[in-house]
């Protein structure tokens, strides 16, 4: 469950928290009860850390891929930003843009 993005599992946050998956489990039933530093217990010696993850950005936005790929768009039909257009697209399939060259978030 920890692994498990917090939207698969009907919650409004992108990210788990010990307070906010320790509530979950507790609302879901999975545990009667259980502390902070003993969820933080299991999931360590499970190899779960949650000082230690990559993040991302998910929009909840349904039309965020049609907005982002018009705003990219504009972006390279700008030929004086050469070098930028190949930041640009590389960048097609991924959430948002992040500094490189110039770019800005």
């Amino acid at each position: 469950m920890a692994l498990a993005r917090p939207a698969d599992r009907s919650e409004p946050f992108t990210r788990w928290s010990l307070t906010k998956l320790r509530a979950h489990l507790v609302r879901t039933r999975v545990v009667a009860a259980i502390s902070r530093s003993q969820l933080w217990r299991i999931l360590h010696e499970a190899g779960v850390r949650f000082t230690h993850h990559k993040t991302w950005k998910a929009s909840p936005d349904p039309e965020f891929e049609t907005k982002k790929n018009r705003i990219l768009d504009l972006y390279l039909a700008q030929p004086e930003r050469s070098s930028r257009q190949a930041v640009a697209s590389q960048r097609r399939g991924s959430s948002f843009p992040t500094r490189r060259c110039g770019m800005r978030h």
